[in-house]
């Protein structure tokens, strides 16, 4: 989301929910109205770097990489952004992506309903292994209502399961398994038990994202997060990510012998926007 300002509050209109009343004959409808609501965010940072390289590194360099990674400034920034995005969506180790409702102050993204968290998005002992665990925050997610109307919360797909790498696998499998067997009657201890197959009620519900960085940035690689990154989160922008090369025969370059310079910077902040939207599972 680009914006021109350093952090926004950002407007909305609460919804107007069940308000339509019984109308008797020649009476006035009644007059109703939407409240206001809004969230704001984050003040954002720029980052960057630049990275130097002289005539004698380039001159004495005997492996032949010095240029390609000097110049490799664009892959350095985009790890720090990843980590900032995996923080967002997991929450940990900062705070400034945390949603802020009404001025209320920055409330924890998952958590149970308790106090000014007044939504419970956080689905303990669920451990992923099948569709079981899939459906349990759906309807964890289903179950969230709107704070403006105490209705249930639209959360628009397409849903995204966020996970570790080293459960990329299980995810997939749980996404594209064609189909379930449930066992019927318990454990027979003799006879035949009747296990009929159905269709994987969970096929093609989500879409599966997998990184490395939230064991790094967690601690933890059996957590797993589910819903709508979309409607969740946002990148509030005020410029994209540049990377540039400074030109040839520059002041640097004729006094103190920098033969080349790469820069990468950007302007930003990532923000919580809709964290009812989103569910995290602990194993």
């Amino acid at each position: 989301m680009t914006t021109q300002f350093n952090g926004e509050k950002i407007a909305g209109i609460g919804a107007l929910g069940d308000l339509a009343e019984v109308v008797q004959e020649a009476h006035a409808y009644p007059m109703v109205g939407p409240q206001e609501d809004w969230i704001r965010t984050q003040e954002t940072q720029k980052r960057g770097l630049i990275v130097p390289v002289t005539r004698e590194s380039i001159f004495f360099d005997r492996t032949g990489q010095l240029l390609n990674e000097a110049r490799d400034v664009g892959t350095s920034m985009g790890i720090n952004r990843e980590k900032r995005a995996v923080d967002c969506v997991i929450d940990e180790n900062t705070t400034t992506h945390r949603y802020n409702r009404k001025d209320l102050g920055a409330q924890a993204t998952y958590s149970n309903n308790s106090g000014d968290h007044d939504w419970d998005n956080l689905q303990e002992t669920n451990a992923l292994t099948s569709w079981i665990q899939v459906d349990a925050a759906e309807q964890l997610l289903n179950s969230i209502t709107d704070p403006s109307t105490g209705e249930p919360v639209i959360v628009p797909g397409p849903y995204q399961l966020v996970c570790d790498k080293s459960l990329e696998r299980t995810a997939l499998n749980v996404l594209n398994t064609t189909s379930v067997t449930l066992a019927i009657g318990g454990f027979a201890t003799s006879g035949n038990l009747t296990q009929p197959d159905y269709p994987n009620p969970v096929a093609g519900l989500f879409e599966v994202i997998s990184t490395r960085f939230v064991n790094t940035r967690s601690a933890t690689a059996t957590d797993w997060w589910f819903g709508s990154i979309a409607t969740a989160f946002r990148y509030m922008e005020n410029w994209p990510m540049t990377t540039v090369q400074a030109p040839s025969n520059s002041e640097l370059e004729f006094t103190q012998d920098i033969a080349m310079r790469w820069k990468a910077s950007e302007r930003g902040v990532f923000a919580t926007v809709e964290p009812r939207a989103m569910i995290e599972s602990t194993a």
